[in-house]
């Protein structure tokens, strides 16, 4: 088996905890209803080849808790994948993510306790 970074995309993981004024489903239905489709209406986004997939947590999965393994207590990830970090991170640093997107994160999000984690794509091929 062999590893080899792609060198033409690169990921994200976004892990968010919601703002603790509002019930899950709000957070859900406010990320998913609302702020996602403004996010990927941003011209900087579509212009820097920017794609997001969005997971949201399921506490009723049967078994999850049962596995053994311990739980996560983010309430959701947002994987954004694009061309490199600096695209990247000129989507979510322009004037247009902040003055659209922006704003609406305080209203489902806590910021100071969400994390990214930047990574690089690995292909695994036998």
């Amino acid at each position: 088996m062999s590893t080899e970074g792609r060198t033409d995309r690169v990921r994200l993981l976004y892990f968010l905890k919601r703002n603790p004024k509002i019930s899950k489903e709000e957070f859900a239905h406010h990320w998913i209803n609302i702020a996602t489709p403004i996010y990927t209406s941003l011209d900087i986004v579509k212009r820097n080849n920017i794609t997001a997939q969005l997971t949201v947590s399921n506490d009723n999965v049967v078994g999850a808790h049962a596995s053994g393994f311990p739980s996560s207590d983010w309430d959701g990830v947002a994987t954004i994948e694009g061309p490199s970090f600096e695209k990247i991170f000129e989507s979510l640093l322009s004037d247009e993510y902040k003055s659209l997107v922006g704003i609406e994160m305080p209203k489902f999000l806590d910021p100071s306790k969400s994390q990214i984690l930047p990574l690089n794509v690995i292909a695994v091929a036998e």
